[in-house]
């Protein structure tokens, strides 16, 4: 068989069969997670939930080596496997735990146009949106003015030192807020977390709280998350923002 013809075809059956696709790549990043990770499943998945924010590009080798074989060296093949986000489904169901209660959540992955990360995003209460170049997460349904903002936005600096950021961040936050200072952290990434709360400074259900996570993204630069809610939604909005960060993902500028 010709091989463009070949080729052809086997772009036509994936296009055709995203079940089966959906449940190649499912099963592709498990074996990724275990070959990464020399460990179960259960185990992998905490592991990778750690690292995973990591350049995606450690695990680019792995997963091109298992696509390689799938895909029989053709063309299409190589499309997929120099773009490493043929490795996420589309959409996904997630367990999240929000005010002590356990619910499935629908989650969609979301590919930033400013910065080099994916995200999934719980799409039934938020929106992924872009202002003057900077991505935003807000909630669908916008709260009466009166309450303080809410929102997560991520943003890249791609020649700033996460050390440097969090001084920075830090001094902002010196007038009219309590401040934490930063402190390294695992969970829901890995790197920096800075607080601090306004108002009254925790009397009221309506003070503003800012949280920042600054995380190197390996190539000599950072992203620096900041959320912003009231206190009275910490466990809601507050705790929705963290368990999607649980599914951020950087990724290698090459691999966009």
């Amino acid at each position: 068989m010709h091989d463009d013809k070949f080729d052809q075809q086997l772009k036509q059956s994936l296009e055709k069969n995203t079940d089966e696709v959906a449940a190649l790549k499912e099963q592709t990043w498990e074996n990724i997670e275990k070959q990464l990770f020399n460990t179960d499943s259960k185990g992998a998945e905490k592991s990778v939930k750690k690292s995973g924010k990591r350049l995606i590009t450690a695990i680019s080798s792995v997963a091109a080596a298992a696509l390689v074989v799938l895909v029989l060296n053709t063309q299409p093949g190589h499309a997929i496997i120099q773009n490493i986000k043929e490795i996420f489904l589309p959409e996904k169901v997630v367990e999240h735990n929000i005010e002590g209660q356990t619910e499935q959540r629908n989650v969609t992955l979301e590919e930033s146009k400013t910065a080099d990360y994916l995200i999934y995003v719980d799409e039934e209460y938020y929106k992924m949106v872009s202002e003057n170049g900077v991505d935003k997460i807000v909630p669908k349904n916008p709260l009466p003015e009166n309450y303080p903002a809410v929102y997560m936005q991520i943003e890249q600096f791609k020649d700033r030192s996460s050390e440097d950021l969090a001084a920075q961040l830090e001094a902002s936050l010196e007038d009219g807020y309590q401040l934490r200072a930063a402190q390294e952290i695992n969970e829901p990434v890995v790197g920096k977390e800075i607080r601090a709360i306004g108002g009254t400074g925790g009397q009221s259900g309506s003070d503003p709280v800012v949280k920042y996570y600054v995380i190197d993204n390996q190539l000599g630069g950072s992203f620096v998350i900041e959320q912003r809610y009231f206190l009275e939604a910490a466990e809601g909005h507050g705790a929705r923002f963290d368990q999607m960060l649980q599914e951020f993902y950087v990724v290698s500028p090459d691999s966009k």
